[in-house]
């Protein structure tokens, strides 16, 4: 998604005007409406809704300039996030009851939690403008180098996922073994954490 067009559509919003946004980052009237239409064939939906000269953003626009203002933001406090769709793993599951548990200690309710057990299909509904995903952030940071995410700034965080991994240790467990330790190089986990069984 390229990120002109996303700021393009924050300042059409943000101005209420096509044509004052255009004078807001210098470029033509033409280019603007340009980048927005690019912008909604490229997420599939209309934001923008040009029936008449009134100006109005359709449902899917108020959701994607929810998420164009997320980005603006430096730190965000657990009301700014409960306020808004949050995409988590499925439910029962330790990234899930995570996130329920922490709004729930700090007296915050959550309104909209969607469970979803894929991390690609998180991203592409996160792209898409949909909300905000509880990714690990080891993923986000790799996706980051190709694709616009980025991690946000919270007063808290959820509790780390924990990694398991079991073994037979007899002579053909080497290869586990090498498994094992390669991913605790790849997330940071001390020795100390790593049980064989």
């Amino acid at each position: 998604m390229n990120l002109r067009f996303v700021e393009a559509f924050y300042w059409v919003v943000s101005l209420k005007s096509v044509s004052r946004a255009a004078e807001k980052l210098f470029i033509t009237q033409s280019a603007m409406s340009s980048r927005i239409a690019a912008l909604e064939e490229e997420l599939g939906v209309l934001l923008l809704d040009r029936r008449d000269k009134q100006f109005r953003l359709t449902v899917a626009g108020m959701r994607f300039h929810n998420h164009a203002q997320l980005q603006r933001k430096r730190r965000y406090t657990l009301a700014d996030l409960a306020a808004l769709d949050l995409l988590t793993f499925q439910r029962g599951s330790q990234p899930h009851v995570g996130l329920i548990d922490l709004f729930r200690g700090a007296g915050i309710e959550l309104k909209r939690v969607h469970t979803i057990s894929s991390i690609s299909a998180m991203v592409q509904l996160v792209e898409g403008g949909f909300g905000v995903a509880t990714l690990p952030l080891a993923a986000v940071q790799r996706l980051a180098q190709r694709l616009p995410l980025k991690p946000l700034k919270c007063e808290a965080e959820l509790p780390p996922l924990p990694i398991h991994a079991s073994y037979r240790d007899d002579p053909s467990s080497e290869v586990a073994r090498g498994v094992v330790d390669a991913v605790a190089d790849f997330v940071g986990a001390s020795a100390a954490h790593r049980k064989k069984r």
